[in-house]
């Protein structure tokens, strides 16, 4: 808990020796503990002493200094929900709705019926309101509690910073509490709380200008027009249902409602995926609790888990495969949120209902917001779009381009996006990959080792293969001419120097989310009449044609450096302009010797790496014969490195 970090005084669980959880988290090896940076337990492990009376470990002490922290799996909470419990911040503090069996408060009693006095058996140990009635004998503090006559060894968790929510602390009450909704103009919705007995309400989760939390709704739609359907001051808060705000919103009260979802066996798995939308743990984890699992009649990939064999509950689990092929389990649970009765007309006449809109769900707790639960809510993110069925064609075509193929063919992107799909690869008998959905391992070895990468028939195609990005082009350049750092670097200052504005991109320096260019442009004129891709092209004009051939010359002649309108930066004052051969004012410099007992075959050798062997051997000619008769041979290697980095084979 960051909130006791580097508090010497802090109480903590600390795990007697004989303990199965120090055990499993000691790992000893016969020579001592060998503490696992991470433990991961897969069943139930027997408790011993103090251990049995807590409800989350929140964080464990097993030897001086070493300690572990308790990271529960993903889990999401319903927005809105029934029973809610009032629960206070700090001493005197704001107020708000707590879900009464999750432990987000502090163990809260009043003996003598009015005056609150909070405990814990470690600091920043939470537990739920169950639990704190069981704890305080049914003592709980009434609603209107709003102070702490005693804090005992538990001060440090009397706080609440409404700057910084994860730093509060909150305490139990007895008191009631119930959600409203607010909606702005364009349809987005915040979280209401109003506690039952309240001197002020935690202001992001108030009926204020400061509740910011909006989200989006599924709204329902006109079935005539399809537009979306919720209350605005246009529609006079939904017919007056609700109630029109100052900050033009509307506050509607709302009614919670959890059903199940079937009641008997569903159809298909398409029945249970367009009805059920919540998560459900596998029903292993629970030990005992659920029967062993019942095959589906007509379709052996569904299987359903009761605790009651036999009886479709709200803890009804369903397993079976999501659209994209993975294995989930669903609730059958299908929660709603109702605005408005019968007896308002939210439609047109003579239509009379409440409007009924999903109840959605969230990773965070508003009461606790942890660390964690942002990084669940992104990867669930992140898994959403890796599993939607445009995103393999589209990394696979955009990696192939990265590659150096600007228009791969549409079985060359199939290919590699059922590679990305699939997990594995297989080529010569060999399989690359794990199997799992996005293996890059697969990716890229379908990418690399595809016929239309490796076949040098199509190099003859002028449509085949694609130039190189600006940052890649130097980087290959300096890399295949054997750049070396020389006395003065240091590695203290960047190597580069406005290469954004030199040669159209440079790393960590993308204008917006969507990189330097587009992955489909495709330039004016032939290529735009071909309906052919050249990414890169978007970032190349003529300041940075010039540029960047001013670079690379600037390179071969005087190393790394900005004299020359060079790539590097100013590190050394100007001192004249050097003469060719000349890296006293360099932090780095080209040392590549070509092989080769002739000019020509130094030349040659090269092209070769700076071209792949594309060069000619009439254009090669043309290079040495360019040469001045009198120059030395490594006058005249510096004017062929220079004239190759200026060819269309090296770009």
């Amino acid at each position: 808990d960051e909130r006791l970090d580097g508090w010497e005084y802090a109480r903590r669980l600390a795990l007697p020796t004989n303990s199965n959880l120090r055990s499993l988290l000691c790992a000893d090896s016969g020579s001592g503990c060998t503490y696992p940076s991470v433990v991961n337990i897969d069943s139930d492990i027997a408790c011993i002493g103090l251990e049995c009376d807590i409800e989350v470990p929140t964080v464990v002490q097993i030897a001086p200094k070493v300690f572990y922290e308790y990271v529960r799996r993903p889990c999401v909470h319903f927005a809105f929900f029934n029973g809610a419990k009032r629960v206070w911040g700090g001493n005197s503090g704001p107020s708000m709705c707590a879900h009464p069996s999750l432990p987000v408060a502090t163990q809260t009693c009043c003996p003598d019926g009015s005056k609150a006095e909070i405990s814990c058996m470690f600091h920043g140990e939470y537990i739920s309101f169950d639990v704190n009635k069981e704890r305080c004998s049914n003592l709980v503090c009434p609603e209107a509690t709003n102070s702490i006559s005693d804090c005992g060894a538990c001060c440090a968790q009397v706080r609440f910073s409404e700057a910084v929510p994860k730093r509060s602390h909150f305490q139990w009450t007895d008191g009631s509490c119930s959600f409203k909704l607010k909606v702005r103009l364009d349809g987005m919705a915040a979280i209401v709380h109003e506690p039952s007995s309240s001197v002020s309400t935690v202001v992001y989760v108030s009926n204020t200008v400061r509740n910011m939390n909006f989200f989006n709704l599924h709204w329902p739609r006109d079935p005539f027009v399809g537009d979306e359907l919720f209350p605005t001051i246009d529609n006079n808060c939904a017919n007056e249902t609700c109630i029109e705000q100052d900050d033009w919103t509307c506050l509607c009260d709302i009614t919670i409602t959890d059903e199940v979802g079937f009641s008997a066996e569903p159809a298909d798995a398409d029945t249970i995926l367009s009805t059920l939308t919540v998560g459900a743990f596998e029903p292993e984890l629970f030990g005992s609790d659920y029967a062993t699992g019942v095959t589906h009649s007509s379709d052996s990939s569904i299987t359903i888990y009761h605790k009651v064999v036999g009886v479709y509950a709200l803890d009804t689990i369903f397993k079976l495969s999501d659209e994209f092929g993975e294995t989930i389990y669903l609730k059958n649970i299908v929660s709603n949120i109702d605005i408005g009765n019968t007896t308002k007309d939210y439609f047109v006449p003579p239509i009379r209902a409440p409007l009924n809109v999903r109840n959605p769900v969230s990773f965070y707790d508003l009461v606790d917001p942890q660390l964690r639960d942002a990084y669940y809510e992104t990867d669930a993110l992140i898994d959403h779009l890796i599993s939607h069925q445009n995103t393999a064609p589209f990394v696979s075509k955009n990696l192939i381009q990265h590659f150096g193929i600007s228009n791969p063919s549409p079985r060359f992107v199939e290919s590699v996006a059922t590679a990305f799909k699939t997990g594995e690869y297989t080529f010569n008998g060999v399989t690359f990959g794990d199997g799992k959905l996005s293996d890059l391992k697969a990716t890229v070895a379908a990418i690399l080792l595809d016929r239309e990468a490796t076949s040098t028939v199509l190099d003859a195609d002028p449509a085949y293969g694609g130039i190189r990005e600006p940052v890649i082009k130097v980087l290959a350049f300096m890399r295949a001419m054997g750049y070396t750092p020389t006395s003065h670097d240091r590695n203290i200052y960047p190597k580069f120097d406005g290469m954004y504005s030199k040669v159209g991109q440079m790393a960590h320096e993308s204008p917006d989310q969507f990189s330097f260019f587009l992955h489909d442009y495709q330039p004016p004129g032939q290529f735009a009449q071909s309906k052919l891709s050249t990414p890169p092209s978007q970032v190349l004009t003529l300041s940075t044609t010039i540029s960047a051939v001013e670079g690379f010359f600037s390179m071969v002649r005087n190393g790394l450096t900005w004299i020359g309108g060079g790539f590097g930066g100013k590190v050394f004052p100007y001192n004249g302009y050097p003469s060719a051969g000349d890296f006293s004012q360099s932090v780095g410099y080209l040392s590549y010797v070509p092989d080769g007992a002739t000019i020509s075959e130094k030349v040659a050798h090269i092209a070769d790496l700076l071209t792949s062997g594309r060069m000619s051997s009439d254009v090669l000619a043309q290079i040495v014969a360019s040469f001045d008769a009198g120059a030395s041979d490594e006058m005249k290697i510096m004017v062929a490195q220079q004239l190759i980095a200026t060819s269309p084979e090296f770009h």
